[in-house]
């Protein structure tokens, strides 16, 4: 098989790292003779895809992560070459809301042999838009690869190094995970944890708190990856005092800080299936979102995780899961069972993989 994976190739992103997966389960599982990873972004890609027409090998096969980003790539390919498209997350849930967008992933839409959806909302989501696709449908969950044994080997070295970069002792701390743009909302995590941490110790207790709050510190882990106005302005607000902000870790590096934390935050407006929460309850690590579709896909509050609308919300968890040690042993168990599940068994994912792959082959376009 010779394949080509259309990607954004932004370190850290989700996005590459189901592109490497794919690979995995193409060397794997399919013995792929020739795999290559384009960048969306690059303009190499133009010619990667004019090489790819051109090749003579046979069975071809690309992969499209994301329906928006790689509509224009895919338009270049020849007919006869079948395509497995990827929703990722922002193209279905973002990207519709805007016509040109939603024009150019119809294409890639109607060009594709088969899409897979990394949930149920998403495919809820993806009928509404296309309820006539007559290609094949698949959820499939994102694949999780977390070296439990490595990350607490690393923990205190990792945590060390951070904190010596940034200059200051950072535990307690909550960590927020993920590159920089403005579907993440940094700014509102920031806002209601300053909240939560400068209030008198009642604000969201009826009773008084055993929480010292001035001890915690919020962490952002994440480069800027959309240099907005709503994203300078986040960073400008970084106060280097109780937040704090480092570049993007190697994966390996960031399981090994998570370890660190008290829970992580996912404050996102909207999410397709957040990696960094998943890795986090494999990690035991207690989790507390933000409300929206893919979010809630994975966290059921007060069952494996916490749930929040508002800023004050976000606070009163903070507060129940601070206050509260056996609560938080609870989360922590049902989130590492919950994750536990088949569905997210990479051997479980590559089979699902290999299936809708094969069909795509025997069916083409």
């Amino acid at each position: 098989m010779y394949c080509l994976v259309l990607c954004k190739e932004t370190f850290g992103s989700g996005n590459l790292s189901t592109a490497l997966y794919i690979r995995e389960i193409l060397e794997l599982y399919l013995e792929a003779e020739f795999i290559k990873i384009a960048n969306v972004n690059s303009e190499t890609s133009l010619k990667t895809v004019e090489n790819f027409n051109r090749s003579t090998s046979n069975p071809k096969l690309v992969v499209a992560l994301h329906l928006r980003q790689c509509s224009h790539l895919v338009s270049l390919l020849d007919k006869s070459i079948p395509v497995l498209a990827i929703a990722t997350g922002t193209d279905v849930n973002m990207d519709k809301k805007i016509e040109v967008y939603l024009k150019l992933m119809t294409h890639l839409v109607r060009r594709s042999s088969a899409v897979v959806l990394l949930n149920q909302p998403m495919l809820k989501q993806f009928n509404e838009l296309w309820p006539d696709y007559s290609g094949q449908l698949q959820v499939i969950h994102q694949a999780i690869n977390v070296d439990v044994e490595h990350a607490n080997h690393y923990k205190k070295d990792v945590l060390e190094a951070v904190e010596s970069k940034l200059g200051v002792k950072l535990q307690p701390f909550f960590i927020v995970v993920g590159l920089l743009r403005d579907v993440k909302d940094p700014m509102f995590a920031l806002k209601a944890f300053l909240d939560w941490r400068n209030q008198d110790g009642n604000t969201y207790s009826k009773t008084a708190s055993p929480i010292n709050y001035k001890s915690y510190n919020l962490l952002y882990v994440g480069s800027v990856e959309e240099d907005t106005e709503n994203i300078q302005q986040f960073i400008d607000e970084v106060d280097g005092k109780a937040v704090h902000r480092c570049d993007t870790l190697t994966q390996k590096e960031l399981h090994s800080l998570m370890l660190s934390s008290e829970a992580l935050i996912n404050c996102s407006v909207s999410e397709g299936q957040s990696l960094a929460v998943m890795e986090a309850m494999f990690l035991g690590i207690p989790v507390v979102v933000r409300e929206n579709p893919g979010n809630c896909d994975l966290v059921k509050d007060r069952e494996n995780g916490l749930v929040f609308k508002t800023p004050q919300e976000m606070g009163e968890c903070l507060t129940h899961l601070e206050g509260n040690p056996e609560i938080k042993r609870q989360l922590i168990s049902a989130g590492e069972e919950f994750i536990d599940g088949k569905e997210f068994q990479r051997e479980h994912q590559a089979k699902l993989y290999s299936h809708i792959i094969q069909k795509c082959l025997l069916h083409g376009v």
